[in-house]
């Protein structure tokens, strides 16, 4: 949906809306059940995006926020996942689970790199995945242009 832990609420399509407060990411259902986003042994945790059933966020096991692990939860269950975003940020998931750093997208143990649309580009920035793969972003060369990767 939206990258980073900004206003801190993701409206999802059924009406579960996730957040963090609190030193806590946590998922407010639309039955009115709220449940803490966490994993044993965390200190903090933060959520950055959220779509269907799937999250991905952070946690730390001590006071420093700059020690954190990426994890995806499945809203489901609450369970949270160790995901390996090579040093790089989330910036979406979908439906599917899939994680959109700005580069790559990480579906579990594969990591799909965005590749540059043009010849020389400097940077390629992922911004958005849909449920079908299909990634906007940019690239920038001596200016900034619209881009589109499919089947990621």
């Amino acid at each position: 949906m939206v990258a980073g832990p900004d206003d801190g609420l993701r409206h999802l399509d059924d009406g579960t809306i996730v957040g963090t407060a609190g030193g806590f990411g946590w998922v407010r259902r639309p039955d009115g059940t709220t449940d803490r986003l966490t994993a044993p042994g965390a200190r903090w945790s933060g959520v950055w995006a959220a779509q269907g059933t799937w999250a991905v966020g952070r946690i730390g096991i001590s006071d420093d926020r700059e020690d954190g692990t990426w994890v995806r939860w499945d809203l489901r269950t609450g369970v949270a996942n160790a995901v390996n975003l090579e040093g790089r940020t989330p910036q979406d998931v979908n439906a599917r689970g899939a994680v959109l750093t700005g580069q790559t997208v990480v579906h579990g143990d594969r990591i799909v790199t965005l590749d540059g649309a043009v010849p020389d580009v400097r940077l390629v920035l992922g911004w958005s995945i849909a449920d079908n793969g299909l990634v906007v972003g940019s690239t920038n060369d001596s200016r900034l242009r619209p881009a589109s990767w499919t089947d990621c």
